[in-house]
Formats: structure tokens, sequence, C-alpha cells
């Protein structure tokens, strides 16, 4: 998660969840800041999410977010994208049998 900056609570829920959790934040003097997308990700077994991004600190946040899923009895998932850029691809040679024993 510590990589990851983008959740998504399930359809209909964001803007109270978004509040709800900005508020907690001032409340406890955390470094956490939550804001929304605007756009929406269709699961097909989970459903419909709207996205939303946090900046701050991780345990803050990682907090917050199991919190306001029990809170409100949603689902919460984890935006883990990247964008190409930031995708390393390395190709992993897979050797026989007979060549992994004489290294």
């Amino acid at each position: 998660m510590a990589g990851s900056e983008s959740f998504g609570v399930e359809s209909g829920f964001g803007e109270q969840v978004l509040e709800w959790m900005n508020s907690e934040a001032k409340k406890r003097k955390s470094k956490f800041e939550a804001r929304s997308y605007s756009y929406e990700i269709t699961t097909k077994n989970f459903g419909t999410f709207e996205m939303f991004s946090w900046i701050g600190d991780v345990k803050a946040a990682r907090s917050l977010i199991t919190k306001a899923s029990r809170r409100f009895k949603i689902r919460v998932i984890e935006g883990g994208y990247r964008t190409k850029e930031k995708v390393l691809k390395s190709k992993k040679q897979i050797l026989p049998w007979s060549e992994r024993a004489i290294e």
C-alpha cells in the first residue's frame, strides 16, 4: 500500500466517505487528505467504485480507509496500477533442467 495513492469506495458513498475521512484526520491532527477523482471503475465481481486519491502519512491512510469501510459498511479497493513509464519489464530466462544442474 505504500506505493499506491489511489483507492475506490462503493459507488454512491464517495462524497460522504471523503468528508468523514478528512474530518477524522483533522480531529486526529494526522497528515492525511483525500480528494475525489470524479472517476468510476466497474469491476466484474465487486461492482462500481468511485476513485479517490490521498496524500499524507501511510499509517494514517490505512487506518482511516479501513475505519471508513467498517463505519459505512462498504467495500474499498486499492488501485495499485502504474503508468506505463513506471512499469519495469523484465524477462526471466528459464533454463532446461540439465543446464540448471550445472550452475
